[in-house]
């Protein structure tokens, strides 16, 4: 069983200076289980150098810090009134099992309840089978489901 890495993390808003560091978390992610941006159906990853313009108001981006380096990534992103999206939910592989997932996730929920969201949605590839079971043991469930992505929600 993994550990949890406690006060040698700390999740932050998103800083400009991150971004760099946010794709690599993305890129390294998404290669472990065999993904690129192209395959998942973005083309680039140049939202990502909007990230401050496109996570404001209702929405947020969060990064979880070690020290000096970004190993996680999570957004909330406003959908309409009642509906968020789970954007960017990405853990290194070498701190997989070690509860960074979970607090990211936590953070970002609380942070959707608390804009009055009644429902966040997420998607994901079918071959992150890691997320799936990680979604679904948070109790998430698959609304939709097709050979490109698996589409999830949960009602706060």
């Amino acid at each position: 069983m993994g550990y949890d890495l406690g006060m040698n993390s700390e999740i932050v808003e998103f800083k400009p200076e991150y971004a760099g560091q946010v794709k690599q978390v993305i890129h390294v992610t998404l290669n472990d289980v065999g993904l690129t941006f192209g395959e998942i159906g973005i083309q680039d990853d140049s939202d990502l150098d909007h990230i401050s313009d496109k996570f404001r108001g209702r929405a947020r981006f969060w990064v979880m810090m070690r020290g000096e380096k970004v190993i996680g990534t999570v957004g909330v992103a406003e959908i309409d009134q009642n509906e968020a999206r789970l954007k960017r939910m990405f853990v290194l592989p070498e701190y997989h099992g070690k509860n960074i997932g979970q607090r990211l996730l936590n953070h970002a929920m609380r942070f959707a309840k608390e804009q009055g969201y009644r429902k966040v949605t997420l998607n994901t590839d079918p071959k992150m089978k890691r997320a799936h079971g990680f979604y679904e043991k948070n109790g998430f469930r698959i609304f939709n489901k097709s050979k490109e992505r698996y589409s999830y929600e949960k009602y706060l």
